[in-house]
């Protein structure tokens, strides 16, 4: 854990130079903001329970596809377990401690993981390559509005 960390670390103290020179050309005066990786530092222990609580949701959902024969097996996502799973018990921490760290993460890993399920049809013109998207937003957020999107799209063809 503590390479992953300072792993990413060494990667956002590179990227940011690059990414600013760019924007400076491109977008004066463009500020660089990071996501995830920035809020890792306010809670190493907490993230890292959050990691092992997302680890075991992915690890369950997995096991559940297999189980009841979903036509979509979903495989443990390092980025859910990794990113997701390492804010999330960030968040979880400061509410909980050590337990809400672990089940923020574990939410976050089940959610993320059973939402794969009902976004891999959404994916297009991957649907069928076993490729598909697996982060939290994704299942909140952007899957609920893309079978929004996909139900208006056939209320308007019924029309035509």
């Amino acid at each position: 854990m503590v390479v992953l960390l300072a792993g990413v670390r060494m990667f956002i103290g590179s990227i940011v130079p690059a990414f600013k020179g760019i924007s400076d050309k491109f977008l004066p005066g463009a500020i660089p903001a990071l996501d995830a990786p920035t809020i890792f530092p306010y809670s190493p222990m907490g993230g890292m329970f959050g990691f092992l609580g997302s680890t075991v949701g992915c690890i369950i959902v997995t096991f559940l596809t297999i189980i009841f024969h979903s036509p979509v097996i979903v495989f443990p996502s390092p980025i859910i377990m990794y990113f997701d799973g390492n804010v999330m018990g960030v968040f979880g921490n400061k509410a909980g401690g050590w337990r809400g760290a672990i089940a923020a993460g574990l939410i976050t890993g089940l959610i993320s993981s059973a939402a794969v399920i009902l976004f891999y049809p959404l994916t297009g013109a991957v649907y069928g390559s076993g490729l598909t998207w697996s982060n939290i937003d994704y299942a909140i957020v952007w899957m609920p509005l893309m079978y929004l999107l996909k139900f208006l799209r056939t209320l308007i063809l019924a029309f035509i």
